[in-house]
């Protein structure tokens, strides 16, 4: 209303001869707080205004109880952003007070869609979760809710010279540094599954703390089942120097070599042991040469 009313004096004032040089500055000096104070109007941006107006650079924005909704049909992404100087680029926060799972960050994707993709440079971080400690209840950094056929995750290490893990996990608390959970008992698949095409180890436990074992299985049937498909050993133990290869405790039986529906070997290596068909007990001396134990 103002502003209208500045411009019907400004005009009245162009067709009127007898108009002053000094009425004519005040004029434009009424006219310069105006659009001041229609400025200050945009910056100072009510919660209406930042849900349904223009979003403020520079500026806190406060949408209160409105949700903002950004669509748009580019061929490779609806926002980038990106921070030239020595801090984060994004930074979400919930407060976590809601009743209900509170989300920093949800990620929704139609089938065939990426949902989230982070790119890093030298020395940077592609994701980095801080979660708030919570007396209440425990926190996840990062929750995944797989309704699809596809992975939940998936972490490809393409650096071919790289020799960084394509996953690491460190773990200063009290908790273990990586739990798998497979609660489905129709399930047959692995609860961790690792395929391995290297010439190293397909799991490699480093166990230099006070602990009892470098690797602990309990089952309610076999603790450690190892096959081989070469001719290798199923499982193998070595002691190093001073210890020994392997050890066995039971009330039971100690060690169970379950009988061969055949009969001995013509020849095997020095210290085997092989239980026939008739359940003979035999150690091999080495070649051909077999001693009967019982």
């Amino acid at each position: 209303m103002r502003a209208e009313r500045f411009l019907n004096m400004l005009e009245n004032s162009e067709n009127t001869t007898e108009t002053s040089p000094a009425t004519r500055r005040r004029f434009l000096g009424l006219g310069a707080a105006i659009a001041a104070a229609g400025a200050a109007h945009v910056v100072h941006a009510s919660a209406a205004d930042a849900s349904t107006g223009t979003m403020q650079y520079g500026a806190a924005n406060n949408a209160g109880s409105s949700a903002t909704s950004l669509t748009s049909s580019h061929p490779s992404y609806t926002m980038s952003i990106a921070n030239t100087g020595s801090s984060d680029a994004l930074q979400v926060v919930t407060d976590g007070l809601s009743p209900v799972f509170d989300a920093g960050v949800r990620v929704t994707a139609p089938q065939g869609a990426t949902a989230f993709r982070a790119v890093c440079g030298a020395n940077s971080i592609g994701l980095y979760v801080t979660t708030l400690l919570s007396a209440a209840s425990a926190n996840s950094g990062i929750y995944i809710d797989n309704n699809n056929f596809g992975n939940g995750m998936t972490i490809d290490n393409a650096h071919t010279t790289s020799s960084s893990p394509a996953i690491h996990v460190t773990a200063s608390g009290l908790g273990a540094g990586l739990y798998f959970e497979q609660n489905n008992p129709a399930n047959s698949a692995p609860g961790a599954d690792f395929r391995y095409v290297g010439s190293g180890y397909g799991v490699f436990v480093d166990a230099t703390g006070p602990g009892l074992c470098a690797l602990y299985a309990r089952s309610t049937k076999y603790g450690v089942l190892g096959v081989t498909t070469g001719t290798g050993a199923g499982i193998c133990g070595s002691g190093g120097v001073s210890g020994r290869g392997a050890k066995f405790k039971s009330n039971v039986a100690q060690m169970w070599l379950e009988p061969s529906t055949l009969d001995r070997p013509a020849s095997g290596k020095a210290g085997d042991f092989f239980v026939d068909k008739v359940n003979s007990l035999w150690f091999c001396k080495g070649g051909s040469s077999w001693v009967k134990l019982a």
